[in-house]
């Protein structure tokens, strides 16, 4: 496997999880440069980096030398049955933005034996992928009706589409408000016939449709 085996876009938050037992990583923020997997045995440890080296099982092959810089946000985790801070000699697996010279290390995974880093790498792609689909799932859909005074509650909302469809919403304390073009958490007092633009998300699993904003339309 190369150093820098995989080099993929940043995506929505996800979980970077570790081998085995061992324990998982935080989620991942969001950065603008392409994102850098590497793995190898730590050399040349200092308070700001160290030289990553990536050692073929192929017998004559070449090693792999990455240089992997280390900040103030840089998180260092020691796997399952190794103690103790990162020390040269050791195992890592970095994860971080890719630069001109190297990495520059988000999150470093320890350990004081080898091991199998594909295994992680593969992990990541499924839970991003995961994390993909649920986005497109759960993201806000837009639609116009009139409120249904009748079959509206304090926990849910039913409105009358122009195509006669109705349909009915959930409200959460997360729901939030337009009225007179003003944002508000404080729901308005909605009147049969009343006209609104709701911008929800709709559960694969159950079909549940959830308001995530509901905006008056002014009468006209």
């Amino acid at each position: 496997m190369k150093l820098t085996r995989y080099l993929v876009p940043s995506l929505l938050a996800g979980s970077l999880l570790a081998g085995g037992a061992s324990s998982s990583f935080a989620a991942q923020k969001k950065v603008a440069t392409p994102r850098a997997f590497a793995y190898g045995q730590v050399s040349n440890l200092t308070t700001t980096g160290f030289t990553l080296t990536r050692t073929p099982k192929k017998a004559g092959a070449a090693s792999k030398v990455l240089q992997v810089a280390l900040s103030s946000t840089s998180k260092e985790q020691a796997r399952k049955g190794t103690t103790g801070a990162l020390t040269s000699g050791e195992y890592a697996f970095v994860v971080g933005a890719k630069g001109a010279t190297g990495v520059a290390a988000n999150r470093v995974l320890y350990s004081t034996t080898a091991f199998n880093a594909r295994r992680l790498i593969q992990r990541i792609r499924t839970q991003r992928l995961a994390n993909r689909i649920a986005h497109r799932l759960l993201r806000p859909h837009l639609v116009v009706g009139l409120v249904n005074g009748a079959t509206t509650t304090s926990t849910s909302i039913a409105i009358t589409t122009a195509k006669g469809k109705t349909l009915v919403f959930a409200i959460t304390p997360q729901t939030k408000y337009r009225v007179n073009k003003a944002l508000t958490t404080t729901a308005p007092t909605f009147t049969n016939g009343e006209k609104v633009r709701v911008r929800f998300a709709r559960a694969a699993a159950t079909r549940t449709l959830t308001a995530r904003l509901i905006a008056v339309v002014p009468a006209a």
